[in-house]
């Protein structure tokens, strides 16, 4: 191996390793989640288009217990008709012992990531995954 081919193995190995350190994350966060979890509503509030084959951004809000909390979501939606969404209500799971471990249940891969039953009443959902 040539001095000059090693900074760019190096640049390699720390996105290789950045990506497994990722992965074990999520996947401990989903592990705890699944493990303590409790299920509340949450409301969208507000939507953000995103370019051309990017994403779009769902604003909710939710309360667990009297703390009430806005976040944002990323999802690709099709024909970015998110305003659709604005006012709708969905499940959102969160970790009882980590309320900052949490996911919003929209499409049928949300609940299926879980393992968790879409309620008939969400399938209107489908029509607008991309």
């Amino acid at each position: 191996m040539k001095k000059s081919q090693l900074p760019g193995l190096i640049f390699i190995s720390l996105i290789i390793v950045s990506i497994i350190c990722l992965l074990i994350r999520e996947h401990v966060e989903k592990k705890d989640l699944l493990q303590h979890y409790n299920i509340t509503s949450a409301v969208i509030t507000d939507f953000s288009r995103g370019g051309p084959g990017h994403e779009d951004y769902l604003y909710f809000s939710y309360k667990i217990g009297a703390e009430k909390f806005d976040k944002s979501t990323v999802r690709y939606i099709k024909n970015h008709a998110g305003k659709i969404f604005v006012g709708q209500v969905f499940p959102l799971i969160y970790d009882t012992r980590n309320i900052k471990n949490y996911y919003i249940l929209i499409f049928e891969y949300d609940f299926k990531r879980y393992g968790l039953q879409m309620p008939y009443s969400l399938r209107w959902t489908d029509e607008y995954i991309d």
